[in-house]
């Protein structure tokens, strides 16, 4: 089945739960599933484009480019073999794991991965419809992006991605372009996935919950606002406060999508992009009171918030 992502047609024999792709479309990616094999936890040969051990996050992975083929290895688990533009891949599981995992790896590194090698900016990113436009939560895992979209569309708003986003900037604007139809929580977000009903979710091989969204968009929309989540316990109202470019630039730096990234020459054109962004487009902090449990408004109060903002300038570093 033919379906879309990031503004790419793709062909999986892999479960992808992204909308289908129009009829007569023509494939970007090709996934192909080439079974199970003993997946090794050495770095592979050849020239390094992203490298990650972490065993404080559980995070093993190594991409490495070689005659002209790139192999992606998440060390002990799972791997990809494809060619240098990683449009056509066959992945790899480990007996020891589920095969689901690679559904949640290709819509997660491997197609930021694409996004990069293909110079799009990608930002760490869930976002959502609101006015006609994108909103975007950026952070790293755990800062509450996903929360927040699930949160939005329980309220009625758009789901246009979740994770991983893919912006193009250009003179005076930004697009992003639409990636998902579930958000995926983790356990702490209970409640949240109760807004949904059991029909709505499901779980995936990462131990998350995917919970549907009801309505999602056709295609790119303008991004309006980059919104950094601090989630908080002991605050009891939204608040939110503009940062200026240079301050935006240098917060958005400290979420990569895609840690360990090698390539000198992308990783070039990502930092270019994003100061373009930056420049662009406002970037603000928001204060956010955290559950369990959560406020089925808290949505809704945030975006009242951000339209004080939307027009206002940047609040000078430290205000």
């Amino acid at each position: 089945m033919l379906v879309l992502m990031h503004g790419y047609t793709i062909d999986s024999e892999l479960p992808l739960y992204l909308p289908p792709a129009p009829a007569g479309s023509r494939a970007d990616m090709t996934i192909r599933y080439g079974g199970e094999r003993a997946v090794s936890w050495e770095v592979p040969s050849g020239e390094l484009i992203a490298d990650v051990r972490d065993p404080a996050t559980g995070t093993f992975y190594s991409f490495a480019r070689a005659d002209g083929r790139l192999l992606l290895r998440f060390q002990g688990a799972a791997e990809i073999e494809a060619d240098d533009r990683l449009t056509e891949l066959t992945a790899f599981i480990s007996p020891d794991f589920d095969a689901a995992l690679l559904s949640v790896l290709v819509t997660g590194a491997i197609v930021a991965a694409r996004l990069v090698l293909d110079e799009r900016l990608v930002l760490h990113a869930s976002a959502l419809e609101v006015d006609g436009g994108a909103v975007a939560f950026v952070g790293k895992s755990g800062m509450g992006k996903s929360t927040m979209c699930a949160l939005g569309t329980a309220a009625g708003f758009a789901l246009v991605g979740d994770d991983v986003l893919r912006v193009d900037v250009g003179a005076g604007s930004a697009l992003v372009w639409p990636a998902a139809t579930e958000t995926r929580l983790r356990a702490s977000a209970a409640d949240v996935i109760e807004l949904f009903g059991k029909d709505a979710a499901r779980t995936t091989a990462d131990g998350r919950t995917a919970v549907q969204a009801a309505t999602g968009v056709d295609g790119p929309l303008p991004l309006a606002m980059c919104v950094v989540p601090f989630p908080s316990r002991d605050i009891t109202r939204v608040s939110v406060a503009r940062l200026p470019p240079a301050q935006a630039l240098a917060r958005l730096l400290s979420f990569p999508r895609l840690v360990g990234w090698l390539d000198p020459r992308t990783s070039a054109v990502q930092f270019q992009r994003l100061a373009d962004l930056c420049e662009r487009v406002p970037v603000v902090e928001a204060r956010l009171p955290w559950g369990p449990p959560f406020h089925p408004r808290m949505f809704v109060e945030l975006v009242e918030e951000l339209a004080t903002v939307r027009g206002a300038p940047a609040a000078s570093p430290g205000a």
